[in-house]
């Protein structure tokens, strides 16, 4: 018996380029203890909502920010309620989510 196999390869831009063509974004402080500074670019019109996400996967704040122009923008996030350990910021960008990690450490 024998047999062939044929693979097909198609590229496309679909996935972090995309999200990085609408984004750009930075947390510091990191590590941090009491505020996280959020500064980011938006390169078109989207819209906007941040979450602080725990290792176990719990979300522990939420801020829906909206409809966003492009443009630069700085949003200052009080961190000094949740408990020392490791984060994930992620920022939805019409629907589409990328994430930073920071620590809190007291």
């Amino acid at each position: 018996h024998s047999y062939s196999v044929i693979w097909n390869v198609h590229f496309s831009t679909v996935g972090i380029r995309q999200i990085k063509a609408q984004l750009e974004f930075s947390i510091f402080p990191n590590p941090a203890s009491d505020i996280i500074n959020l500064n980011y670019t938006l390169l078109e019109d989207a819209d906007i909502n941040i979450s602080v996400i725990d290792m176990g996967g719990k979300t522990v704040m939420r801020d829906k920010v909206g409809k966003s122009s492009a443009g630069e923008y700085k949003k200052t996030i009080r961190v000094s309620e949740l408990k020392e350990g490791n984060y994930i910021l992620a920022l939805r960008v019409n629907n589409q989510v990328i994430n930073n990690k920071f620590i809190i450490f007291k």
